[in-house]
């Protein structure tokens, strides 16, 4: 039977398992059945391999329940049998995150909106269509209530840090052989972090904005020291203005002669 997507999030067993699972299949045969899912399997892809290759009889039960308890079922069931490491554990977070979010936004649109369609809304009556838009005002959406965060909830679900399968996620988006390498312990996911940020292109120098607080005399000579200035020869006598224009213009021609 083909694998249910479920039946992949965890890892497949490692050499040193599946010769102990070998040996227990060979002496004692199939006790615990395989447990299928919409005609695929859902836990035992182990098993199933092992009973092909000693020529035992497979049993199998169908599990009855939504695509949530499925997915809960084979948390369940494999996480605290399996000797995982936080690595392993983060990138089994963030492909149960993957089901989770997609299973969420199933439940979304199956539970939202008005189910009227825009033909029978067209056909309603118009003191109908006056009442729904008068007497009966839409009430204001009140603001959603703040959800813990997904990954924290994974995280948290398989026992590792929420750090952990932020990690995880990016090295799945950027490699996912190199993922799957993690997933399969055969790279640590802090290795897998490096390898990934060490390929990454070096990033641009971020470019200098001004200092606008840097100190600028001709700016300042403008802005304040002229209208203090001339405010307070506002205040001398006229006589003293004029001798003090006249200076004024006397140096001004002598720097323009100079240059």
């Amino acid at each position: 039977m083909f694998l249910h997507p479920y039946a992949e999030i965890f890892p497949a067993m490692s050499d040193e398992e599946l010769k102990e699972l070998r040996t227990d299949l060979a002496k004692r045969g199939l006790l615990d059945p395989i447990t299928t899912y919409q005609g695929k399997v859902l836990d035992g892809r182990n098993r199933q391999d092992l009973c092909r290759e000693l020529g035992i009889a497979m049993k199998a039960v169908e599990f009855k329940g939504t695509d949530e308890d499925a997915l809960n079922f084979v948390m369940s069931k494999n996480l605290h049998r399996r000797q995982l490491s936080s690595g392993q554990k983060a990138m089994i977070a963030q492909e149960y995150l993957k089901h989770f979010e997609a299973l969420a936004k199933e439940r979304q649109k199956a539970a939202g909106g008005d189910k009227v369609s825009p033909e029978v809304k067209a056909e309603r009556p118009l003191n109908q269509k006056i009442d729904e838009a008068v007497l009966k005002p839409a009430k204001p959406a009140s603001k959603p209530k703040p959800a813990p965060q997904a990954i924290e909830q994974a995280a948290k679900a398989v026992g590792t840090n929420k750090q952990y399968v932020a990690d995880a996620k990016k090295v799945k988006q950027a490699d996912p052989a190199l993922a799957e390498e993690v997933k399969q312990g055969k790279v640590t996911l802090p290795q897998a972090v490096k390898q990934v940020k060490a390929s990454e292109p070096p990033k641009p120098p971020r470019a200098r904005k001004p200092d606008a607080k840097r100190f600028d005399p001709e700016r300042r000579w403008q802005k304040h020291t002229m209208p203090l200035l001339a405010q307070e020869i506002g205040k001398w006598p006229k006589s003293f203005q004029s001798i003090l224009v006249g200076y004024l213009r006397e140096w001004a021609t002598t720097i323009e002669n100079m240059n």
